[in-house]
Order: C-alpha cells, then sequence, then structure tokens
C-alpha cells in the first residue's frame, strides 16, 4: 500500500510572491534544474521507488548493477511524471499552487515537457536493458500521463487513468529480474502487486482532490469532489482502500518469508491502520484549507495545543471537558455571472439536446436558471427538420431582439445562419446572440474565464460587443451551390478529416479530450497530401496541401489553438496553411498547437486577409463550425453586417 502514511502530501508552506520579473530559465541555466527539482516533487519520489521495488522484490535482477539502475529509474519515475502533467494544468494550479515554478513563469512549458519526456523516455531504456519488454510497459505509462490532464476533466477517469500508471511499475519491476514475458504474467504475485498499486493509489488520487475543489472547479476540472461533494469522494477512496489491503493481504500471505513473517504483518498492519486512520480525517474536510492537514497529520488525533499562559491541563480535565459546540460556517454567496439582476429582456432559445453536455441534466438545469434569471425566455429545440426556425421567424417579428444559442458550436452556427436568412435586409447589428456553452468544445467562447463552471455562458447583453462573420460559398461534387456562415472556424485537409471522424464516434462524444486526440491521430495516419490552389490578395498558387485553417478564432478543437493574432471585430480573418507534410511533421504540428504554437514552424504559412478562394481538381472535406461536407470549390470573405454577441 504505497499511499499507506501519506494519502495527500501537504502544500509546501511558500507563499506567491510576485512572478519573475527576467524571461523563463532555460536547460542551459542551473537555475532551470532547482525550479524543475521543485516541480518534480522530490518528496513524493517514494511513491513510484515503493511500487517499483514490490516488482524487484518478487523477481530480483541477476546483477547488483541492474538492479540499483532500475531502481533509480523507477524512482524517479514519478517525478518526472509529475512535471509531465504539470505542464498542462498551470490553469488549476495558479489557484491552488501559485509558487509553482511554471505558474510563476520561471521554467518555460515547452523545456519542462521536453525534459520529462526525455527523462521518461531515458528511464524507459534503462529498464529495456534488463528487459526489452519493459518500453513497450514504458510507451504506456507516458501515454498514460499524456492523457492525464484532458481525463481529470471526467470524474469517472483521471483516477483510473493515473492509477493504471502506477499499476505498471510492479511489472516492470518483475520484468527487470525475469526474462521471460510468459513466466513474469504466470507469476502469482503478478496481479495482487498490481492491484495493490493501482487501488492505493487511486486513493492518492481521490484524497488529493479534497485540496483542489476550489481551484479544479472554476478551470472545468470536473473532478469526483467537484461533481459529487468532498464525502461521496471519501467513500470511494474508502472502497479502493479496501481493495487495496486485501490485495496487499494476499500479496504478504503469498509472498512473505516465514522467517520474518511477524515483522511484515506488523509493518502491514500500520500501513492499513494509517489508510483507513487517513479517511476518517478525510470524511470531516470542508474546504481545501481543512484537507492536507487532516489527511496526513495523524498526530492530530491525539494532539490538543495547549491554552496560552499556562501549561496544558491533565488528560483526564482534557477527557471529561465538553466539546465546543459546532457552527456551521454559512457557505460564501457565488459571484453572479455579468448581466444577472438587470431588467430581464424578452429572449428566444434554441435548445440542442443532441449538444455534447446537455445531456448532462445538472448542467442543464444550471443552463436554463442563469438563463431565466436574466431574460424573458422561449425555449425551442433544435431538430433535422428545420421547423424551429418559424420560431425564429415569430420572435423577430414579435419583437424579439435577443437570441440564446443553448448548445455547443454548431448551434452557435445554426442559429446564426437562421438569424441571417430571416432578418433580409434588416440591420443584423440590432440583434444580439447569447451563449449557454454545453457542447463538447465550446470554441465560439473561448478563452474560457475563471467563473466559466460549470457551463461557459456569455449572457450579458448590457455589454455585448459586434463580432465579425465569415461567409463560406462552395460548390459540392454536384454542381449545386453552398452558403454559409463563419464564426469560429473552417478547415480542409487533415483537419477537416479529423473533425469528420470526431463526428462519427457520437456515442463517445462526451469524453471530449481523448476523442479528440484519437480522431487527430486517425486523420493523420490516413491523410493524403492533395493539390490545391490557393487565391487571396491578388495572388494564385498551388500546393500539395496537408491542411488549411481559416479562422476567426485562435481555438481550434477542444485544448489546440494557433497563435495567430485573430480578434474577433478586427475585420480579417487568419488562415493557417500546412504545405507538403508527412505524418511526422503533422504530428509535431499537432504537439505544437497544444502549446498555441504553429507560426514560423517548417511547412507552415499565415497570414490574414479579408477574402480567400480554395479550389481542387477533385472533391475534398470542408469543415465549417464543426459540420463537414464535400466540395471541390470554397470561397470566403467577410461578411457584410456584424452581429452583437453578449459579455
Amino acid at each position: 500500500m504505497i499511499a499507506a502514511f501519506s494519502a495527500v502530501p501537504a502544500a509546501p508552506a511558500v507563499l506567491a510572491g510576485p512572478g519573475p520579473t527576467g524571461r523563463a530559465a532555460r536547460p542551459s541555466e542551473i537555475r532551470f534544474w532547482g525550479a524543475f527539482l521543485v516541480t518534480m516533487r522530490p518528496y513524493l519520489l517514494p511513491v513510484s521507488g515503493a511500487a517499483g521495488l514490490v516488482g524487484l522484490a518478487i523477481a530480483p535482477p541477476e546483477s547488483l548493477v541492474t538492479g540499483a539502475l532500475a531502481f533509480a529509474a523507477l524512482f524517479l519515475s514519478y517525478g518526472l511524471g509529475q512535471a509531465l502533467t504539470d505542464v498542462f494544468q498551470t490553469d488549476t494550479d495558479a489557484r491552488s499552487a501559485p509558487y509553482r515554478p511554471l505558474v510563476r513563469g520561471v521554467v518555460g512549458k515547452r523545456d519542462v515537457f521536453a525534459v520529462s519526456l526525455a527523462g521518461l523516455l531515458g528511464c524507459g531504456v534503462a529498464l529495456a536493458l534488463a528487459n526489452p519488454w519493459n518500453l513497450l510497459l514504458a510507451l504506456l505509462a507516458v501515454l498514460g500521463l499524456l492523457a492525464y490532464s484532458p481525463l481529470k476533466r471526467r470524474f469517472w477517469a483521471g483516477p483510473p487513468c493515473n492509477s493504471a500508471v502506477v499499476a505498471l511499475l510492479p511489472a516492470m519491476g518483475i520484468l527487470c529480474g525475469e526474462p521471460s514475458i510468459v513466466r513474469a504474467l504466470g507469476s502469482p504475485l503478478l496481479l495482487p502487486a498490481m492491484a495493490s498499486a493501482f487501488s492505493s493509489y487511486a486513493v492518492f488520487v481521490l484524497l488529493g482532490y479534497l485540496k483542489d475543489v476550489e481551484a479544479d472547479r472554476p478551470t472545468g476540472y470536473v473532478t469526483l469532489a467537484v461533481r459529487f461533494g468532498r464525502r461521496a469522494t471519501v467513500l470511494v477512496s474508502l472502497a479502493h482502500a479496501l481493495v487495496a489491503i486485501a490485495a496487499s493481504s494476499l500479496l504478504v500471505a503469498r509472498g512473505a518469508d516465514p522467517d520474518a513473517s511477524l515483522a511484515i504483518l506488523v509493518l502491514w498492519a500500520a500501513g492499513a491502520a494509517g489508510l483507513l486512520a487517513s479517511h476518517a480525517l478525510a470524511w470531516n474536510v470542508r474546504r481545501d484549507a481543512d484537507a492536507s492537514p487532516a489527511i496526513t497529520g495523524f498526530g492530530r488525533l491525539v494532539r490538543r495545543d495547549p491554552p496560552r499562559g499556562g501549561r496544558a491541563p491533565p488528560a483526564r480535565a482534557r477527557a471529561l471537558r465538553p466539546a465546543p459546540p459546532r457552527v456551521r460556517r454559512p457557505r460564501p454567496p457565488r459571484a453572479p455571472v455579468p448581466g444577472a439582476g438587470v431588467n430581464r429582456l424578452a429572449a428566444l432559445v434554441l435548445l440542442n439536446p443532441a449538444a455534447g453536455h446537455a445531456a448532462d441534466t445538472r448542467r442543464l438545469a444550471f443552463a436554463r436558471r442563469e438563463i431565466a434569471a436574466r431574460f424573458e425566455a422561449v425555449e425551442v429545440t433544435l431538430d433535422a427538420s428545420g421547423d424551429w426556425k418559424g420560431a425564429v421567424f415569430a420572435a423577430l417579428a414579435r419583437g424579439v431582439r435577443t437570441f440564446v444559442a443553448a448548445g455547443g458550436d454548431g448551434t452557435v452556427h445554426a442559429l446564426l445562419a437562421a438569424l441571417v436568412e430571416t432578418v433580409g435586409t434588416e440591420p443584423l447589428e440590432e440583434l444580439t446572440l447569447g451563449v449557454a456553452a454545453l457542447g463538447s468544445s465550446n470554441d465560439f467562447v473561448k478563452p474560457l474565464r475563471p467563473g466559466d463552471s460549470p457551463v461557459p455562458l456569455r449572457l450579458d447583453a448590457a455589454h455585448a460587443a459586434p463580432r465579425d462573420l465569415v461567409r463560406v460559398r462552395a460548390i459540392d461534387p454536384a454542381g449545386r451551390k453552398i452558403t454559409s456562415l463563419l464564426a469560429v472556424s473552417a478547415s480542409a485537409g487533415v483537419v477537416a478529416e479529423g473533425n469528420a471522424f470526431f463526428n462519427a464516434v457520437r456515442r463517445h462524444r462526451r469524453w471530449t479530450g481523448p476523442a479528440i486526440a484519437c480522431a487527430a491521430l486517425r486523420a493523420i495516419r490516413q491523410h493524403r497530401d492533395f493539390t490545391a490552389r490557393l487565391k487571396h490578395d491578388g495572388r494564385e498558387e498551388e500546393v500539395s496541401l496537408s491542411s488549411l485553417s481559416v479562422l476567426k478564432s485562435r481555438w481550434l478543437s477542444g485544448s489546440l489553438r494557433y497563435d495567430l493574432p485573430v480578434a474577433p471585430d478586427d475585420g480579417f480573418f487568419g488562415v493557417a496553411v500546412c504545405a507538403g507534410m508527412g505524418r511526422f511533421r503533422l504530428l509535431a504540428t499537432l504537439a505544437g498547437l497544444l502549446f498555441g504554437r504553429f507560426r514560423n514552424r517548417s511547412g507552415t504559412r499565415s497570414f490574414l486577409t479579408t477574402a480567400l478562394k480554395l479550389s481542387a481538381p477533385a472533391p475534398f472535406l470542408l469543415e465549417v463550425d464543426g459540420e463537414v461536407g464535400r466540395v471541390v470549390e470554397a470561397s470566403f470573405d467577410l461578411f457584410a453586417r456584424r452581429i452583437r454577441v453578449c459579455a
């Protein structure tokens, strides 16, 4: 039970001071490595060391050098993995741990990512020297670490993902001393060791969430504690603790040396008691500030501070003294979303029940409640037949000038198209668009704000601002002309193909991060460049097109984003082109988009323009705000009218 005595580490007692005034340290500088060591959390290295040591004890390596090298690699792996995942979680760390070097800008994300990834691969190579099969397990562990940050946004996915990575460590340790993969898998101690590591580390993760609720909630990390509360999290953690105790007891029974059975039993019992005591203390945690001392400070079970100016009262007097009455602290009032409390305007709400998170009844109820607090709203449901457009026409005839899209980017796109189609020659600028973002990615409302959880809302009509729209005119393979509007982005090539794959797996669209990643990787694997002709700003050129994006927002999908200076109302749209790229360079470009890095990369080009024409000799996929179709030609230009969008 690797988390028996330290289920959740206490945060270091460091006050967040002002960020550094100079540039971030580079790996060539000594101060980088000091900051990187802090990012690794050295006090947690025994977590992976203990898990790996179990496997090394089950099947000791033949030589002392091999064993020492394997243990060093296993020992360091936790810290390197922690640094890797920190790169993707600076949003919540800025609230819960502002002292960390990545948050303060002491080191850069790209450098920490590169160094930690190289270190993890180095550990994998060191373990592979003992057994080549370890390289496969090391790669699986790295993939699990990369997937953890997006999976943490789903309450059911984060702990199993992180625990599975730790559960691989005993297997790696066994393989260091057992060259045969068949005999290693057949070991009666392998499954109990992995189950113990998995379950006890799940306790570590779940109880760790108790100290980050107030930071995870506003940054969109829907952990178990955020979704169901702290006590529900403690109960789920307790179930894992019982499994860990059962698995470790089986491991002790099968693998213990009879001559040392009493000492092992005492050590095991102490670990089990500590694990259960953690949950007893965590049960009464109500605030983030109470979590770390409650779980790590077992001395609080018996310690009482003496009164000031005198000695502590005798033990019997302390035992007989009645406990002070418990005072329930009132919860601080929730900060209102901008726009609440004003005179309610008439509004039509277009609800898409098929949007990524609209099926979540709590989020949907929250969105409806917030909309009702601001508007005299009439709700209509988006349907495939288009009957809802009649409600838009009727609302305009009644004088309604505020419309709310309750769904994803596709819902925003559909509502904008209906408004443009319906208003005719009337000024579009007189209309106001609000958004309750219930979709999978919600790129229209990005960048997200600290108060955007659990539903990003743009409902402040009093501070609405104009936003450009881009007109898209395309010709399909049958020669039909198609006209639509672009509010977020359009794409051709590998990005459009990735969107098509993402749309095809609708049963997995609640798992937004993994679904986007799988769709992108599948698109890159199957993509073939095609010859395309681009015409813009009086120039015409022919390129071997890998990908093209037309942007009125820097955000592509999920965490992917460009670094083009695109603004909602600047009178331009951005174009990002990838030409002549193979799979490896496309993967590198995709990794760069995770950090918002695109410009000046090999094979890329980007610019701002007001008009663009794209054509190809053969039909190609064109995606517009998430909707994908096959065309042979597409033209983009700024729409003559703008719409006002709520703040």
